[in-house]
């Protein structure tokens, strides 16, 4: 990962924090160029005030020797501001080092696994925590961070009536209003809610070098997903990264659009998967195309309309793999594929 990517990351990760601590009841400040606090968050609550370190790397295990500077250097800090030092780890901490950790006077280690349980109730939050990570969280059990839950308020449970939200502006959805931008984002919120424990970078509106084709989101497939359409792409699609393309049309789109995908992916740059998403569906010109491409170019496009999104909705409402329905729309593509 270069130095951009991580800084990026880095803040990225930062922020969410801030919002979950903030939903627990604190009032926060980040600290920036201009601030002289040595921490990244100040959290104040209605008796405690904490400071607040947050680490992340691309690996499930961050490095036990930059947890241990880090928690050196904030057991200080904290305590000359008169500050509970908390260090937030985007990773697993093992119960070992928790321990070493946590022998310095009150100290408080939060990871990954303490970061899930104090966001269980607030799917817009946890999806964006998910997404950032570079790991599959399928082995992942939400654990209560104790120390942290006695300095925190509870937050209501917004899951539900988020899918219901996302559910409801699928349905309504007018492509003759002609806001492809807002369709964009509708999208990406909705993949975000069922993929963010599958994907990570979500990364938005690129064009191609020549400038002449644009894709509207990349996502990478987490490394060791073993829900059976990710394995798939990986194992034998040989395809790391995802291409989104997002067509607010208010017919059902054409294989000029289908070939005009094609181009996107690309068999020895880990890219020969593709979803495009529509608010009508394909023609049946445009299903030849898939299929074609699909025998020919062994690549993978697989179109969804809003109806097909709802659908997913449900499944994830359900706690159901959303990636099943994607699981069995390739079968029955590898089933009816023609000579």
């Amino acid at each position: 990962m270069n130095n951009s990517v991580y800084v990026r990351l880095g803040f990225e990760f930062e922020k969410i924090v801030s919002q979950i601590f903030e939903k627990h009841g604190f009032s926060i400040t980040i600290a920036d160029l201009n601030c002289d606090q040595d921490y990244d968050i100040a959290a104040d609550g209605v008796n405690n005030k904490l400071a607040i370190e947050v680490k992340i790397s691309r690996n499930i295990n961050i490095s036990r020797q930059i947890l241990l500077k880090a928690s050196q250097r904030l057991a200080m800090t904290a305590v000359r501001a008169g500050r509970i030092p908390v260090l937030v780890a985007g990773g697993v901490v093992s119960k070992y080092l928790r321990n070493e950790l946590e022998n310095i006077k009150d100290f408080v280690v939060c990871d990954i696994q303490n970061l899930l349980y104090l966001v269980k109730d607030d799917e817009i939050l946890r999806s964006r925590l998910v997404a950032i990570l570079s790991f599959s969280i399928d082995d992942l059990e939400a654990v209560k961070p104790d120390k942290i839950l006695a300095y925190t308020v509870p937050i209501k449970n917004k899951s539900a009536t988020l899918v219901r939200q996302l559910t409801n502006k699928l349905k309504v959805w007018k492509p003759e209003d002609g806001d492809s931008a807002g369709y964009e984002i509708l999208c990406t919120e909705v993949l975000q809610i069922l993929f963010s424990e599958d994907l990570s970078l979500w990364k938005t509106q690129q064009k191609s070098n020549s400038d002449l084709f644009r894709f509207d989101l990349i996502c990478k497939v987490k490394d060791n997903n073993e829900k059976e359409f990710w394995n798939m792409v990986e194992k034998y699609f040989q395809s790391k990264y995802i291409i989104f393309k997002f067509k607010n049309y208010t017919n059902e789109i054409t294989q000029k659009e289908i070939f005009t995908t094609e181009k996107y992916l690309y068999s020895k740059a880990l890219r020969r998967v593709a979803i495009v998403i529509s608010t009508k569906g394909t023609d049946k010109n445009a299903d030849k195309a898939i299929r074609g491409i699909l025998r020919e170019e062994g690549k993978l496009i697989i179109s969804l309309s809003n109806e097909e999104l709802i659908q997913m909705l449900m499944l994830r409402e359900n706690n159901d793999i959303p990636s099943d329905y994607l699981s069995n729309k390739l079968d029955q593509l590898l089933i009816d594929l023609e000579k």
